[in-house]
């Protein structure tokens, strides 16, 4: 057995995309259930769960300014002034004085928190917005500002001729912007992002054996190819040449927690394998002697000597860390594999594989 490159494979960007397809269906279960949760969650929030419902009612004001070039002189009230102002202590005073007796608890509320003033693209208009839980509490108050604006203000700022009521609305109930279609959207581009980018991770972290050719490229041994193929009968005849006893190296339970079914584990996946090796052409010339602990059984190795040769068995998918320890722990034991093959390997990977590398090249 030659020694192979054992240091980490370099990106293969065509093996991931095909993994990447082979897995669309967890990653669509990902991607319902984040849309299910976090779009569903968004529109229930905002829909049954939105707590105490809250009403507001809008004035609109014409403001005529002392000066008529006030645009041009920057002599006018921003929106950003107006808000400022309406948490002033000066307006608290002012509207205080025209609440009705049925709600005069307002002065000692925080009204600057209850009104938003919003100036349209004409800055002579100005748009006031008062909000409550009660909308007679919110037209209360608005009428009260009215009288503050119309009435007072203009004797304190001197820039301003009059403020005149234009428009007046009734209080409505303020409904949050729920878009149940955008939100969805939204939930489910977030959750196959993170699906994605979970998998590729996964893959970068974790390597595993996905091709033969990764046997080997990697680790120098002579592979198989792909069981039931031509190919894999004429390298069995090939490798194994004027030899009998064949040692099968496998491992059916890696973590061998519990010993009675690691037993039962290792006879159902020697008769699988031997179920598939026989059905080879060519096989039924050979003895197939299985070796399925080779970790953990003492005579195992001894048993892969005393053959006429070793046939080592990889899953597909198998952690590399774990074939190696395997590889390692055969070389210290003196045992020579003149053959392996990835056993039950995603036949349409590998077939997509090399038909798109044939194209590439």
């Amino acid at each position: 057995m030659r020694s192979g490159n054992w240091g980490k494979e370099p990106f293969d960007l065509r093996l991931t995309v095909l993994r990447l397809i082979r897995t669309l269906p967890g990653i669509l279960a990902v991607t319902l259930a984040g849309t299910i949760l976090f779009g569903g969650g968004y529109i229930l929030k905002n829909t049954v769960l939105r707590g105490e419902r809250s009403y507001g009612v809008v004035n609109t004001f014409l403001v005529e300014y002392a000066d008529e070039n006030f645009a041009v002189n920057l002599k006018y009230i921003n929106e950003s002034s107006w808000n400022l102002w309406m948490q002033s202590d000066v307006l608290r005073e002012l509207v205080s004085e025209h609440l009705d007796d049925a709600h005069r608890e307002l002065a000692a509320k925080d009204i600057g928190s209850m009104l938003k003033v919003t100036v349209p693209s004409d800055l002579r208009v100005a748009q006031i917005m008062a909000v409550s839980g009660d909308p007679g509490e919110a037209e209360a108050l608005l009428a009260a500002v009215s009288a503050a604006l119309t009435e007072d203000f203009p004797k304190v700022m001197k820039d301003v001729r009059s403020i005149s009521l234009t428009d007046r609305e009734e209080a409505v109930e303020l409904r949050p912007d729920v878009r149940p279609l955008r939100a969805c959207i939204l939930a489910a581009v977030m959750s196959t992002f993170f699906a994605v980018l979970c998998f590729l991770i996964r893959e970068l972290t974790y390597e595993k054996i996905w091709l033969p050719t990764g046997l080997t490229d990697r680790y120098g041994l002579k592979s198989l190819g792909r069981m039931g193929t031509v190919e894999f009968e004429n390298n069995l005849k090939y490798f194994f040449q004027n030899k009998q006893r064949i040692g099968v190296c496998f491992e059916s339970n890696p973590s061998k927690k519990d010993k009675k079914a690691s037993k039962e584990s290792d006879r159902q996946e020697w008769e699988a394998l031997q179920k598939d090796l026989t059905a080879s052409r060519g096989a039924s010339d050979y003895q197939f002697l299985p070796v399925p602990d080779i970790l953990a059984d003492p005579s195992g190795a001894e048993a892969l000597r005393g053959a006429d040769g070793v046939l080592l068995v990889v899953r597909s998918g198998e952690d590399t860390r774990h074939l190696e320890y395997i590889l390692d722990y055969l070389r210290g034991q003196d045992v020579q594999v003149t053959a392996a093959f990835l056993w039950r390997e995603d036949s349409w990977l590998v077939r997509n594989y090399y038909r798109f590398g044939k194209g590439m090249e």
